[in-house]
């Protein structure tokens, strides 16, 4: 089982690591060969789809539970497609919905950005474009959900990674061609990610052989217990899809054309190095629902504070790393570019502010998938929404006052202190039965001196070189060897440090 989960964790990780490696290439051929128009065109275009996909309702998310559930009934066949049948017609239903809308916004929503007036009818065909194959996948996305309810995880890493690595070396190609354009990013994007999921729809059905279509069996209670399981999914979803995706779309209507894209990446570097440092959410869900059962509230709370620590401490190391080389990484990765050395200034400060209070609010993350244990779903769910349409306003309102993109940032920022710092920390401190006050120091006390004791050393240290490229290199190193130390002796566990110890002696020493 442990090999299972492992094997799970890591074909995430290097889905995610394709996702990664295809943005550090796209970005600057996008930027260098289309020009900064036609980028913060595709921006916008991602953005407003990437929003519009909340109109699933969290039903993906849901259909794994309840697809799960199934497996358990005593007539597993028969329950089994009435739960995916109810699922598929539920995202059929809303997979038409979701054109009209694409199509209402295509018609009408150009205006609301500062787009060139000859941009807007390429505005309106790549988001039709778009539109179409989203829609279509929609019903096809339960695939996600039959994978998942059998714990395939590593097939559906899989299946995220197919299109990534498709989009990636068909542009590449028609670059080399000569014949890249927007319209061909948009096609192999939106039509590979169409072809991918139906795909793993089939790829999932293929695990279940009795499974089968049984519309006729659809009823009003289903239908409301499949919509109650993804409400609290949808809240949370919507509340991430607000900030990453709807703060550009806020920050478009304010600013130019060069300030949306500074603003719109540093987004982007943050949400892309996110689910690196949020693993612990996957990780510590099945443990909490089984110490919940146990009712062994001291286990629980233990788990807790070591994975905060834990991912509270990989975060710090990763901002260090950004305060003292992340402008010239950005230099070198999009210096032969449109953006100037100013732009590329604005786009680190808005990213190393953005990632600190994401950093900043990663126990709330894992708080929230104990909550979630521990049946306070609904609580969590509108706790991660309150904080987002606080900060988000606050930003908008900041925005509306002539701040622009730095007045969003201002708004992120606060979304993350408040969820991070007070709304979960209040939540956990009852769950717990400790003081607010000594939950926060218990949490953040030695990632906040390990950062500090890294920092301090590492300034003593790095270095400035004539070549940006060594420089980066050469601080990167001292800093992470700095922070192994540092993490080493402060923040692993005791016992932790006894299972590493036992394990190699078992795995090494006994061969011998």
């Amino acid at each position: 089982m442990l090999k299972k989960h492992l094997i799970n964790i890591f074909s995430l990780w290097f889905s995610r690591f394709g996702k990664v490696l295809a943005t550090i290439v796209l970005t600057p051929l996008i930027l260098n060969v289309l020009g900064v128009e036609s980028a913060a065109i595709w921006v916008l275009i991602s953005q407003v789809l990437g929003f519009m996909t909340l109109m699933e309702l969290g039903l993906v998310t849901a259909s794994t539970k309840l697809i799960a559930k199934g497996l358990h009934s005593p007539d597993v066949d028969n329950q089994l497609s009435i739960a995916v049948t109810t699922v598929f017609a539920l995202l059929s239903t809303l997979a038409i919905l979701f054109m009209i809308v694409t199509s209402l916004f295509a018609a009408y929503g150009a205006e609301l950005f500062n787009l060139q007036p000859h941009s807007h009818e390429q505005f309106r065909s790549l988001l039709l474009l778009g539109g179409v194959c989203y829609s279509i996948s929609f019903p096809f996305r339960i695939g996600f959900g039959l994978l998942g309810a059998k714990n395939l995880f590593y097939r559906v890493a899989f299946w995220q990674a197919c299109p990534v690595v498709i989009q990636l070396l068909a542009v590449l190609a028609l670059w080399g061609m000569g014949l890249f354009s927007l319209y061909y990013l948009a096609l192999i994007t939106f039509g590979t990610y169409l072809f991918v999921s139906v795909l793993q729809f089939l790829d999932g059905w293929r695990h279940f052989p009795g499974l089968s279509f049984s519309f006729f069996q659809l009823n009003p209670n289903r239908i409301k217990e499949v919509l109650s399981v993804g409400g609290a999914s949808f809240l949370i979803s919507a509340g991430a899809s607000i900030v990453f995706l709807g703060s550009p779309l806020i920050v478009a209507s304010s600013v130019n054309l060069e300030k949306l894209v500074v603003f719109s990446y540093a987004m982007l570097i943050t949400r892309s190095i996110l689910p690196f440092l949020s693993i612990g959410s996957r990780l510590i869900m099945p443990v909490a629902v089984e110490l919940k059962e146990k009712s062994d509230e001291i286990a629980l709370k233990n788990v807790f504070f070591d994975s905060a620590r834990y991912s509270l401490a990989l975060g710090a190391g990763i901002v260090i790393i950004f305060l003292y080389s992340l402008e010239d990484l950005l230099f070198i990765w999009l210096s032969d570019n449109e953006l100037g050395r100013e732009e590329l200034k604005d786009m680190s400060t808005y990213t190393i502010s953005i990632f600190c209070a994401t950093v900043i609010s990663l126990p709330s993350v894992l708080g929230r998938s104990v909550l979630i244990a521990v049946n306070r779903h609904w609580l969590a769910s509108l706790f991660e929404v309150g904080s987002v349409i606080i900060g988000i306003s606050f930003g908008s309102a900041l925005c509306l006052m002539g701040y622009g993109a730095n007045g969003m940032v201002v708004g992120i920022v606060a979304v993350y202190f408040i969820k991070g710092l007070l709304f979960f920390p209040s939540l956990l401190s009852h769950i717990f039965g400790m003081q607010y006050v000594k939950l926060i120091l218990c949490v953040y006390k030695k990632p906040l001196a390990l950062f500090l004791m890294v920092t301090f050393l590492s300034w003593g240290v790095t270095a400035t070189f004539d070549n940006i490229f060594y420089q980066v290199v050469y601080n990167s190193i001292i800093i992470t060897l700095f922070w192994c130390i540092i993490f080493s002796l402060l923040i692993i566990t005791a016992s932790h440090k006894k299972q590493v110890k036992r394990y190699f002696l078992n795995k090494f020493v006994s061969r011998h």
